[in-house]
């Protein structure tokens, strides 16, 4: 690799800068992967004419290889995002069950597709607004007090109260709730 670029400078009196160029090396008895940063500029002679060339250089074996690990680890890591992601959104989609994330202010961020088949709403229906609003009346009070907890980090299973079904009439709907950041 360097020894066609030494040549073309002392051919034609050019000089050149290359990084991150890998050459192999032979090191403990091998071949190795080394990459390095080096610049070729010709030395003149007193009367013009090309003596030699100066090299200098720099090993990046360790940041071009750690670089490279690190963009292995990131699209495996992103692999399994993706897998993960995945298998979430189906098991969002299929549970029966009526799921959802919202705010601690109560205002709701995604619904599964369960809330149309148990209780008529439609997602567009509840993003945005606030869980109390199909909250019973009756289970508004007691509802808050479970919310507020969740600001401390407290969890609940089988929490139970009363959501309004798109009909207007009121279903009995057993919780489990965990908060998260």
């Amino acid at each position: 690799v360097v020894g066609p670029q030494f040549m073309d400078a002392m051919r034609t009196g050019k000089g050149l800068s290359t990084f991150d160029q890998m050459l192999p090396m032979v090191r403990n008895g091998r071949v190795q992967e080394t990459y390095w940063n080096y610049s070729l500029s010709v030395i003149r002679n007193d009367d013009g004419s090309i003596g030699g060339v100066f090299n200098q250089g720099h090993e990046t074996s360790a940041r071009v290889l750690a670089e490279r690990r690190l963009r292995e680890l990131n699209e495996s890591l992103e692999e399994q995002v993706a897998a993960r992601t995945g298998e979430r959104n189906e098991l969002w989609a299929l549970s029966r069950d009526i799921m959802l994330r919202c705010g601690f202010d109560g205002k709701m961020l995604t619904v599964n597709p369960a809330w149309t088949e148990l209780l008529g709403w439609r997602e567009d229906e509840l993003i945005g607004t606030s869980l109390l609003e199909f909250v019973h009346p009756d289970d508004v009070a007691a509802t808050q007090v479970v919310a507020a907890s969740h600001e401390t980090g407290k969890s609940y299973s089988g929490y139970e109260n009363r959501y309004r079904h798109r009909d207007g009439s009121y279903r009995w709907i057993s919780w489990s709730t965990r908060p998260t950041d």
